[in-house]
């Protein structure tokens, strides 16, 4: 496994930063073709930005925010959420209001090739499995470790593995083509 963390820096008389932390089983997969200028650009594009106007208007997630976007979806489906009763979720109802777009589907998956979250079993030494946790925007299956699948009477799956997120209808110039479109990359 590789780590890759840098700072850079931009600005004279007012200074901003651009961090970032990858991990990855190559170099490949941590993506240093591009990354440094990327992150780079980030920085300098940060001198010059701003709050944008307040009003409703469409946001696109790009990057690093999907990561954090899509985290409240994989806690309220993990067992643990369910156990201590902070899922918002109920199996088999809708986690998103219906015609928000296309429908969410949200798998967790033990190995994709060259990814760090990878196995066959997790921390307990239970067996991963291909789980589908979200699909048609209703909760699936609950995923839990056999330490939380044991508290609640469900069927252990193991922990999260790998996130995959079914893509939607759309491309990407499609979704940031609209005007007035606010395109979200970093947090």
């Amino acid at each position: 496994s590789l780590t890759l963390e840098a700072v850079l820096l931009a600005g004279a008389r007012r200074e901003v930063e651009s961090q970032f932390l990858r991990r990855g089983a190559s170099l490949e997969q941590v993506g240093t073709a591009d990354l440094a200028g990327r992150y780079c650009r980030y920085a300098v594009d940060s001198l010059g930005a701003g709050l944008p106007p307040t009003g409703k208007r469409p946001v696109v997630f790009a990057e690093e925010t999907l990561s954090s976007f899509f985290y409240f979806f994989v806690i309220h489906a993990e067992g643990e959420a369910f156990f201590n009763q902070f899922s918002v979720f109920k199996p088999g109802e809708r986690v998103v209001a219906e015609g928000t777009g296309d429908p969410l589907g949200i798998r967790s998956r033990p190995f994709v090739p060259g990814m760090t979250r990878s196995g066959v079993a997790d921390a307990y030494g239970y067996p991963l499995q291909e789980i589908e946790m979200i699909g048609d925007s209703r909760l699936r299956n609950v995923v839990a470790s056999v330490r939380y699948a044991q508290y609640l009477g469900i069927p252990a799956t193991g922990e999260l593995a790998n996130l995959e997120v079914a893509p939607g209808s759309r491309t990407f110039d499609d979704l940031v083509r609209e005007e007035g479109t606010l395109h979200l990359v970093r947090v």
